[in-house]
């Protein structure tokens, strides 16, 4: 009778996982599809309006597309913010689980879950208001946000659960989004930080440039192991987009003009101030391991992984300039799944959570079972005495 409750149990808790583990892929797929949507159509096609020459019907087209972009922010920002809160929520039942970091992984989903409220509460108000918000509000959500980013990247590194080049490009994402953090606060209110307005700029060229070297250790940490990089049917799409860049690039320096500045303005917030080559460089590292990590095959990195591939897509839909609280929530998606806070796409980390309501359900049958046999032998030494 005990076992078959117990079986039944288990059902409904396996149920209720699959129902879940199906949710959190729908959402995660959804947001980088309508993301990247929004980042295609909203910020990169719709600079084209950008160009001189083009008017008539193409500037029709490009800027109905841009505006269709414009449309998809709204669902995307929706479909992050429940994204946030299925990571979170997965992430919260591990913490309470697992034993050895249990209070180092409450307190970063507690910190995360209270980031997550004052978004909410920030985004409605900029809706809302209809007053500019105050400068002071601005600043404290863009410190609140590199927190969570320096917290996310800190716990990962100091776990050793990944790789020396997986911790590096963690590392190297928080510095990049320092020096943009710190520009943003130098510009709001400069009497809070030191140095002056050009220190200030130099502060976001530098996270620039640690944006750029990223690509350089994701490269390191999901491509090098087991020779992924040897595929060379999977580089013809990272080399053929860094050589369109550069040929833009080129172009624009014989033609003296600014377009693929402007592109890269837009779409991923850079200035292109370092030269080109290491950008188109970083262009094809960066794509290259977003492959592998999708890619079906054997013999890669732990790293290498589908919650990791996704992390990246949101991590280029995000930008380096973190200008919209959307950019800001997909900036912490993005550290969430490449520290393995989430895991919507796929378990790299098993859930204990089954296990632990499986030996409370069992520590419950065993007492119950006491408890029966205790009655059993009260009521034969009772039958003895009659």
């Amino acid at each position: 009778m005990g076992s078959g409750r117990a079986s039944r149990g288990d059902g409904a808790i396996a149920q209720v996982m699959t129902e879940r583990v199906w949710l959190a892929r729908y959402v995660a797929w959804g947001l980088a599809a309508a993301g990247g949507a929004e980042w295609l159509l909203g910020r990169t096609i719709s600079r084209l309006t950008a160009a001189p020459p083009l008017e008539g019907p193409a500037r029709t087209v490009v800027e109905t597309l841009g505006w269709t972009g414009i449309a998809l922010l709204s669902p995307s920002f929706v479909l992050g913010v429940a994204l946030f809160l299925i990571c979170l929520h997965e992430a919260s039942t591990r913490a309470r689980v697992v034993g050895q970091q249990r209070v180092a992984g409450v307190a970063l989903v507690t910190y995360l879950f209270v980031y997550g409220v004052f978004t909410l509460a920030y985004s409605l108000l900029t809706i809302l208001s209809r007053r500019p918000v105050e400068t002071w509000l601005v600043v404290t959500f863009n410190l609140l946000s590199l927190i969570a980013i320096w917290w996310l990247a800190g716990w990962f590194s100091f776990r050793r659960s990944g790789s020396l080049a997986a911790r590096l490009a963690v590392v190297l994402v928080a510095l990049a989004y320092t020096g943009w953090t710190y520009y943003v606060v130098r510009e709001a209110m400069p009497y809070l930080v030191f140095g002056s307005a050009g220190f200030g700029l130099r502060m976001r060229d530098a996270g620039e440039l640690a944006a750029v070297l990223t690509p350089f250790a994701l490269f390191a940490a999901i491509a090098v192991p087991g020779g992924q990089w040897r595929k060379l049917s999977r580089w013809w799409l990272p080399v053929s987009l860094a050589a369109i860049f550069a040929i833009g690039n080129v172009v624009d320096m014989l033609a003296d003009q600014g377009f693929m500045g402007v592109f890269a303005s837009w779409s991923l917030g850079l200035t292109l101030y370092l030269p080109w080559p290491l950008y188109a460089t970083s262009l094809a590292l960066f794509v290259y391991s977003i492959l592998v990590c999708f890619s079906g095959q054997d013999g890669k990195a732990p790293f290498a992984n589908r919650n990791v591939g996704l992390g990246l897509l949101l991590l280029l839909y995000a930008g380096y300039y973190l200008q919209l609280t959307y950019q800001h929530m997909l900036a912490i998606l993005s550290l969430m799944l490449l520290t393995g806070i989430g895991q919507p796409l796929e378990r790299t980390v098993a859930d204990p959570e089954p296990d632990a309501r499986r030996l409370d359900r069992a520590a419950g049958g065993a007492a119950e079972v006491g408890k029966a046999g205790g009655r059993e032998a009260g009521g034969a030494v009772v039958a003895r005495r009659r």
